[in-house]
């Protein structure tokens, strides 16, 4: 019988590229291998074990890559690794689903469409084993993504850890799916900030939220946090507390309002329809501010000023009201929907507020309060009468 051939060591110095066609039948994606030095060796079945230096060395999947000084490839093992700081950009088409690609050109959606897709910095090391990307070290991360027509976010954050994890294995058979990207976990030290602009890129909203851990279903745009969390929100308002309520279009486009929650518990959020869930020892200030690099302390409201609301409860959901008529914007362009904060506060709920005219606090057991209208409602249950104190 022939005997099969093996490579023990050989080294390829300068300009190395290595090319092939497809990952597999099913996922048509090119890949390009590129580094100024290749040293490789094989196994029984022509499995190798490459080694690719460079400055740096490559990978390129579609429009994806991965780079860093030496990237390991081992074909048996399944697994491709960097020891070094490195960098790498997910490929588009493992970001886009059927259906999404004319967002910007079709109605106002819910769907996600990245014209910019997510691409991260480490400087730990990385290791992927055909499904899962583990990254550590402290990594930085960055990216653009359309939900509607009239929108873009601008999406940049760190963490101590990252983890991808894609929706099969790379190099198995498979149904016929579309290699695609389940879910995102950040862990440790999570600060993700989101600037949303419209498509003129003309601010419209700045968010910051501080979390331990987060892990988002890519394909259900389902989010989970683990507390202790903060999160900011700063955005264009829709009245002011204690005035008349108004369209936006009346109002002098410099007026801003900042929304500040602290939670100790769990958030489940819902990014198709901008609705999350809070739960322990939920604290809520908000307030006006006089443009997007002030800010507001929830721990610090003491003393309210006109326009300051406090409150704290046990379980809390905030959704955004972007599909209400009264907060239509007028722009020289036409009506362009902004969405505003509201709030549905439950169990223990304790509030203050302070209008130009008055002072009020109370609790409850539940509370709503509906930005575009400026109205606060109170509920009470046998149990928990309802106090309202002006």
């Amino acid at each position: 019988t022939q005997k099969e051939m093996l490579i023990d060591d050989l080294t390829i110095q300068g300009g190395v590229v290595l090319k092939r066609d497809s990952i597999d039948p099913s996922n048509p994606l090119p890949v390009v291998i590129e580094g100024d030095q290749l040293r490789m060796s094989t196994a029984e079945g022509g499995m190798a074990d490459i080694a690719v230096s460079g400055q740096p060395a490559r990978i390129f999947v579609g429009q994806g890559w991965l780079d860093g000084p030496v990237v390991r490839v081992n074909q048996k093992d399944r697994l491709v690794w960097i020891d070094e700081p490195g960098s790498f950009g997910v490929p588009l088409e493992a970001m886009q689903k059927p259906g999404t690609a004319n967002v910007a050109q079709g109605a106002a959606t819910n769907s996600m469409r990245w014209i910019e897709a997510p691409r991260c910095r480490w400087q730990g090391r990385m290791m992927f084993d055909g499904k899962v990307a583990r990254i550590d070290g402290g990594v930085d991360f960055f990216g653009r993504v359309q939900t509607n027509a009239d929108t873009v976010w601008h999406i940049e954050g760190s963490s101590s850890m990252l983890e991808i994890t894609l929706n099969q294995m790379l190099g198995e058979p498979s149904s016929g799916g579309k290699l695609e990207i389940q879910t995102v976990a950040l862990t440790e030290n999570v600060d993700l900030r989101a600037a949303q602009t419209d498509v003129y890129g003309v601010r419209r909203s700045l968010e910051h939220m501080v979390v331990p851990s987060l892990v988002l279903d890519a394909k259900t745009q389902r989010m989970l946090a683990s507390g202790p969390g903060s999160i900011r929100s700063r955005r264009p308002s829709s009245s002011r507390l204690g005035q008349p309520s108004a369209s936006l279009a009346s109002q002098r486009p410099s007026e801003l309002t900042c929304l500040h929650l602290t939670f100790a518990g769990e958030l489940e959020g819902f990014l198709n329809r901008m609705e999350f869930i809070f739960s322990r020892q939920i604290e809520v200030g908000m307030g006006p501010i006089l443009n997007w690099d002030e800010t507001l302390d929830v721990a610090n409201l003491q003393q309210l000023t006109p326009g300051q609301m406090l409150m704290s409860c046990e379980r809390l959901k905030v959704f955004e009201a972007s599909q209400i008529p009264s907060v239509a914007v007028a722009t020289a362009n036409g009506a362009s929907r902004l969405g505003v904060w509201d709030l549905e506060a439950e169990q223990s709920v304790v509030f203050e507020g302070r209008t130009a005219t008055e002072v009020f606090s109370g609790s409850a057991a539940k509370l709503g309060y509906q930005a575009a209208k400026d109205s606060v409602r109170i509920i009470g249950l046998p149990r928990q009468a309802a106090i309202l104190q002006r």
